[in-house]
């Protein structure tokens, strides 16, 4: 099916259409859609389709929505890479949706899921707020408990690391205690430990007491 440069020239709020760009098939779809190359008063230049266009639903690259959001930057809605919460909300959705990822089984494979409210960036960015430091992380509260605003907060990697310590309780030489307790009784880094219980499958006794890379034994009294 040819199509006419019908939308060329044509605005659209702040979209001007400046040609034709061919057709986008999906699995819905037997003719596909057709899409239009538009030039956003910003200086963006995007791809848009058609029904998007007539409809009213496009009428920016995003910048206006962004201008009439104080927590939002210029480019987040186009996926911005420069903005650290909004790859935090890509990890979390990738980590609970899609299960060609390593990490699913211990998110979206066990049932951890994401509220419906934060399935919109805006509304995770409006929850959760800016990050103070770049190298904060999105921690959950209870981790066996989903991405919710409550269960929710931006923390270090040390505060989530000992957040998850202590909900993973270990039994070895008639003793019982968290992960990491055992760490600061054995001097060993509580990822080495989890790693060897969960991932190499060692006895706890063995994953306490054999030293890194070595065959020795420590000796817990």
């Amino acid at each position: 099916m040819t199509f006419k440069n019908d939308l060329v020239g044509k605005r659209f709020g702040r979209l001007l259409v400046t040609a034709f760009a061919g057709m986008l098939r999906g699995p819905t779809s037997i003719r596909g859609w057709s899409t239009w190359q538009c030039l956003c008063d910003c200086g963006t230049t995007l791809l848009v389709r058609r029904g998007s266009l007539t409809s009213g639903n496009t009428k920016s690259c995003g910048c206006f929505k962004a201008e009439h959001n104080p927590n939002l930057r210029h480019g987040e809605y186009r996926g911005d890479p420069a903005s650290p919460e909004l790859r935090t909300w890509k990890e979390m959705r990738g980590r609970c949706t899609n299960k060609n990822r390593k990490d699913f089984s211990y998110y979206g494979g066990r049932g951890i899921k994401i509220c419906s409210r934060w399935k919109s960036f805006v509304n995770f960015l409006a929850d959760m707020g800016r990050k103070k430091d770049p190298k904060l992380t999105l921690e959950r509260i209870n981790s066996n408990g989903y991405y919710t605003p409550t269960n929710c907060r931006w923390a270090t990697r040390k505060e989530q690391s000992r957040n998850l310590r202590s909900n993973f309780r270990i039994t070895a030489f008639g003793k019982t205690r968290n992960l990491s307790t055992w760490a600061e009784e054995t001097g060993l880094s509580a990822a080495c430990i989890s790693r060897r219980l969960k991932v190499m499958r060692m006895d706890a006794e063995s994953a306490l007491t054999l030293p890194p890379r070595s065959g020795k034994r420590r000796r817990i009294s």
